[in-house]
């Protein structure tokens, strides 16, 4: 599926090239039944007890957990509590835009640019991202 995410920094594309996907979700419009794309994430709730286990938290360097980071993170019956789920029961976390107007809102690139991206993905599929994604870790 070719798409547009937003987000707003570097560290939040590394994330989204580890650990986001792309799934689908089926809502019914005014217009009828319609299925859309959206990002998604593994749903933290299928390994609860990882919640509480301590990790270095990568801006403040201190140990801390998810439970301790993110105190609204709840689970119901095994499931994130309060999330949308997509239709193959995926937390989502926000829409990939596929539509032609977004799709030619993306700033115009050059042929040679895409040449390029092209032949690194064959190696790199992250696009380059990889060196700036590694250096986080």
């Amino acid at each position: 599926v070719t798409g547009v995410s937003r987000h707003c920094c570097q560290p939040c594309i590394c994330d989204l090239i580890e650990n986001v996907h792309v799934d689908t979700k089926t809502i019914d419009t005014a217009d009828g039944t319609r299925t859309f794309d959206f990002l998604v994430i593994g749903d933290p709730c299928l390994k609860a007890d990882l919640l509480a286990q301590p990790f270095a938290d990568p801006f403040s360097g201190r140990n801390s957990s998810l439970s301790d980071a993110a105190p609204e993170l709840k689970c119901e019956g095994g499931k994130l509590a309060g999330a949308m789920f997509s239709d193959h029961g995926h937390p989502i976390i926000g829409m990939f835009f596929t539509d032609p107007a977004s799709l030619e809102a993306v700033p115009e690139v050059s042929v040679d640019h895409h040449k390029e991206a092209a032949a690194a993905a064959v190696s790199d599929p992250t696009f380059g991202y990889g060196e700036i994604c590694s250096m986080r870790k």
